[in-house]
């Protein structure tokens, strides 16, 4: 640990932040909580490397969102499921209540051939799996997703190997008489 991480985490030190045209820029300001072993004039002579190692997060966090938003198809798989997702709680809720009319009057349902965009954007697909293991109750498997789901982004040409690792590891933390 950093001289600078070390005074962040003792002093709570927390950087203001806006958003200007879409991206996240620091104000130049700082919060923190006087420690006994940091005072205010010990910060203040840190301040550029605080907002340095801040700003570094910030590069950080929009490279990998940047990353993200460049696998191929992600975000028409994701509008799909979600219109698909959207009508079955529609089609669903026209079955309850007094006002039941028994699936009439929810709308067309979405047109969508979700096996054929998976040949299209293997890529895509695996992101997805591993983002759902990633949101799983199972403290395990979510630990396996998170950890698949950043190496999918860091590695794209790697895909099928990573959820092929991914399921086996499942498989192995799921058999525990093995």
């Amino acid at each position: 640990m950093t001289e600078v991480e070390k005074i962040i985490k003792e002093c709570k030190i927390k950087p203001e932040k806006k958003s200007e045209n879409g991206k996240t820029v620091l104000t130049g300001r700082i919060r923190f909580v006087e420690t006994k072993n940091y005072d205010r004039m010990d910060i203040a002579e840190m301040k550029p490397q605080i907002l340095a190692y801040f700003q570094a997060e910030i590069d950080a966090q929009e490279e990998r969102e940047a990353k993200i938003a460049a696998i191929e198809g992600l975000q028409e798989i994701r509008k799909a499921r979600a219109e698909i997702e959207n009508y079955h709680c529609k089609f669903q809720a026209s079955f309850e209540g007094e006002n039941a009319v028994g699936g009439l009057f929810v709308g067309k349902k979405p047109q969508y051939d979700l096996d054929a965009m998976a040949q299209k954007y293997p890529r895509a697909m695996a992101y997805l799996k591993a983002e759902d293991r990633s949101h799983s109750a199972n403290y395990k498997y979510s630990i396996i997703g998170e950890k698949a789901k950043e190496r999918i982004i860091n590695e794209p040409d790697n895909y099928e190997t990573i959820i092929a690792e991914m399921e086996a590891e499942i498989k192995k933390a799921t058999n525990y008489w093995d």
